[in-house]
């Protein structure tokens, strides 16, 4: 079978062909060698191979039947140019407002042959062509240098990204797809070559992805660009249509993985799923596909015929971590242990000390317990279990507990005579929820388990969901609402789309959903940024770091958060700085000429002495006044008094009195409007504002109505207290004596007394 290969291969060869998938994979990728022994596995495979794994030997390539099977498969057909589909156009929102970049960003000397390179690689690919006509859209470009040395073309497209109208296509999780493997023991896992740029773009959208570079003018990109936010949704939308109808097929994104219980299934799916690549692609990057293994890396996990496992490379980056120093670098570190959470069931009761250091108020205190947690996590990542398929045809069970601050739960599938877990999951409850009743919070954590499951559990027969309180399974298992308590009957309503059967199980047999429960997890979101430094380069800016004041300074402002600006100086400076609306000048500027200094930058010439025109502010300030008051005195109904005379007779009341008191006489009006000089019958002066006065009639005369003389007054006592006793006096008179037995009030009438019978 060996020399037909070579043979085969040959003839090709002199037919000036080039030369098929399996038969290039046997000469070029050596996996048969001449002495007919399987060569081992190249360098390059352990990028996507799990560590250890060989390619496709020669007895696989035999019995596979590649060479006979796959001949009319050629290298170019799945290897080169861009996928076959309709251009995708860019539609621009209505109300987009184009923006151009006319100045291009410097590009350092020692680069500028690189990227030159890389611009000419891209043209001659296709991916871009020369922009010479003026266009309204132009973003910058930065040059990114990778790890191998070249250059990559990155474009700040953000400006064109807020202006476009993006498709609606959900995309799928990694569980989802991952999920989709169950049952299979063969696997081959395909990769799409350049991912966006195999869409080619609209003619009229290519002139919107225009960036410019110094000195070698401006591109544009004739295939779907990176950078621009519709391009997830529409390579995912197409390579979803390109995999609809076959079978063992799974994709995400570029990543392609082939999956059949046996090896002969396996091989029927490759060749179906090769020639619907030939017809409509998309081309596959032959350094990185990976064919026909038990077990290969896919999307970050190891996938093989028992389950789905953690990926030792990204195990060996987080145990290599150093321990955080501060709270950027723990809450990086928790975000690459977050990544492989699902392996680590009680991964919420370790790294409870961990989370305790992310709240706000807490103080950073790197001590033995948070040493102790960190240290448990990284073993626990190396001893980490490894998670079933999920297959919906097994017997299904979620495992859910409650405890006073959180809640947890675990999905199970039947293997056999063992329950494998298929994911974990916990949270801590919120403020209100640790308020709840406890069977209220398993009732709770049981609906919460089911919701975060739903994607395997929604549509299922019948499903076991065990719990520790034995009061809670009546209430799941009753179809009667009405008996349920309130707030149950609210979280029972939710569980209804589930076909879920409630147990009891002691909460020793709970171990794991238990645990997860007295230490959920708290959410927390990180994006992981690093950047290619040497360690020696490091020393150096750590050196120089200490050793400058200012980023001492800003580092304490990290540290311990910006300083609280409360300095009431502060305050006042800017109050004396700010001009007013009545005048249009500062205070400061109407009384020293000019403006003051303050802790917002301000040009020189704004400090040059200026003398305001001072009747102007005059006149300006008595207008707004004006205007002040006439609008007070409209709202509130005010109005003028009428002005008061020498000798009018007055009631008094100041501010905060209810009665007027105090008869007395208007002397004169003073300078000042609506000002009075009053006289109490006493003979205390006093200045009163005519909103204290009140005028009154004068008081009448009394006279004697029986003989015609006028009444006497008794005599009166003049006031000890001058001004203060007069207006502290009532106003009611004595009544006058007429005769002896009868009186006249002060209104003039006469009192007689009662004649009563002498009894």
């Amino acid at each position: 079978m060996v020399r037909q290969a070579e043979e085969v291969a040959q003839q090709i060869t002199q037919q000036e062909q080039q030369a098929p998938l399996a038969v290039q994979a046997v000469k070029q990728k050596r996996f048969v060698k001449k002495g007919g022994k399987p060569q081992g596995e190249r360098s390059g495979g352990q990028r996507h191979g799990y560590q250890g794994e060989s390619k496709c030997n020669r007895d696989t390539a035999v019995e596979m039947g590649l060479v006979k099977r796959v001949q009319q498969v050629k290298a170019a057909a799945v290897h080169q140019g861009t996928m076959k589909t309709d251009p995708v156009k860019i539609h621009l929102r209505d109300d987009a407002v184009p923006h151009a970049v006319h100045t291009a960003r410097r590009v350092p000397l020692p680069r500028l042959s690189k990227v030159q390179a890389e611009l000419q690689r891209m043209e001659e690919h296709g991916v871009i062509v020369k922009v010479t006509q003026p266009t309204e859209w132009c973003a910058p470009m930065v040059p990114v240098l990778k790890p191998s040395g070249a250059v990559r073309i990155c474009v700040g497209l953000q400006k064109l990204n807020e202006n476009l109208k993006r498709e609606t296509y959900q995309l799928p999780t990694t569980d989802e797809t991952l999920a989709k493997l169950a049952g299979s023991t063969v696997f081959t896992s395909l990769d799409a070559a350049s991912g966006f740029w195999q869409i080619p773009l609209h003619e009229e959208s290519r002139i919107l992805t225009t960036f410019i570079i110094t000195p070698f003018g401006r591109y544009c990109f004739t295939r779907l660009p990176f950078g621009i936010n519709i391009a997830p949704e529409i390579f995912q939308r197409k390579m979803h249509e390109l995999l609809d109808g076959l079978e063992g097929v799974a994709g995400y994104m570029d990543d392609v993985i082939v999956h059949g219980k046996d090896k002969a299934t396996h091989d029927r799916h490759l060749q179906s799923t090769l020639e619907r690549m030939k017809q409509v692609g998309p081309k596959l990057n032959e350094e990185k596909c990976v064919y026909a293994q038990p077990q290969l890396r896919f999307l970050g996990h190891i996938v093989d015929a028992n389950g789905v496992r953690v990926d030792p490379e990204k195990v060996s980056a987080v145990r290599e971590l150093d321990a955080p120093t501060n709270v950027h670098e723990l809450k990086r570190a928790l975000g690459m242990i977050n990544y492989m959470s699902k392996y680590i069931p009680d991964m919420a009761n370790v790294a409870g000390p961990l989370y305790d250091l992310l709240k706000g108020k807490m103080a950073w205190t790197w001590d033995q317990p948070q040493q102790r947690a960190f240290q448990r996590l990284k073993e626990a990542l190396v001893t980490s279990p490894v998670l079933a398929h999920y297959d919906p045809q097994r017997p299904t069970a979620v495992l859910a507990d409650a405890s006073s601050y959180g809640m947890g739960g675990v999905l199970l599938q039947l293997h056999g005579e063992s329950w494998k877990p298929v994911a974990y999951c916990s949270r801590r409850l919120t403020d209100a929820e640790t308020r709840y009743a406890q069977i209220e919070k398993e009732c709770l954590a049981g609906v919460w388990a089911c919701e975060r499951f739903q994607k395997y559990l929604v549509g299922m027969d019948k499903f076991r969901l065990i719990t520790d309180h034995k009061p809670l399974v009546p209430l799941i298992n009753s179809k009667d609402l009405d008996a349920v308590p309130v707030r149950c009957q609210r979280l029972l309503m939710r569980l209804m789309r589930f076909n879920a059967k409630a147990e009891y199980a002691p909460g020793k047999t709970l171990v794991i959903s238990d645990a997860l429960s007295r230490s959920p997890l708290k959410e927390s979101y990180s994006t992981t940024e690093a950047v290619i430094v040497s360690q020696s380069k490091l020393d150096r800016i750590r050196t120089a770091t200490q050793e400058d004041p200012q980023l001492q300074h800003v580092r304490k402002l990290i540290r311990d958060g910006w300083p609280k600006r409360d300095d009431p100086l502060l305050a006042l400076m800017s109050y004396r700085a700010t001009p007013t609306t009545s005048t249009g000048v500062s205070p400061a500027e109407m009384l020293m000429g000019r403006k003051i200094r303050t802790t917002l930058p301000s040009l020189k010439k704004n400090l040059i002495p200026m003398q305001p025109n001072r009747d102007l502010i005059r006149r300006r300030d008595e207008e707004a006044k004006q205007q002040q008051a006439f609008y007070y005195n409209r709202r509130h109904g005010a109005r003028d008094l009428p002005p008061l005379h020498t000798g009018d007779h007055v009631l008094s009341k100041l501010d905060g009195e209810k009665v007027w008191k105090g008869r007395a006489s208007v002397q004169q009006e003073c300078g000042t409007p609506r000002s009075y000089q009053v006289k109490s019958p006493g003979g205390g002066e006093m200045r009163r504002n005519r909103r204290h006065l009140q005028q009154v009639p004068p008081p009448m005369e009394e006279e004697n109505t029986d003989s015609g003389q006028p009444a006497t007054e008794p005599e009166q006592e003049a006031p000890q207290h001058g001004s203060d006793q007069g207006l502290c006096e009532s106003n009611v008179k004595s009544p006058a004596v007429i005769s002896e037995g009868l009186t006249v009030t002060r209104f003039g009438r006469v009192s007689r007394p009662v004649k009563r019978m002498d009894m």
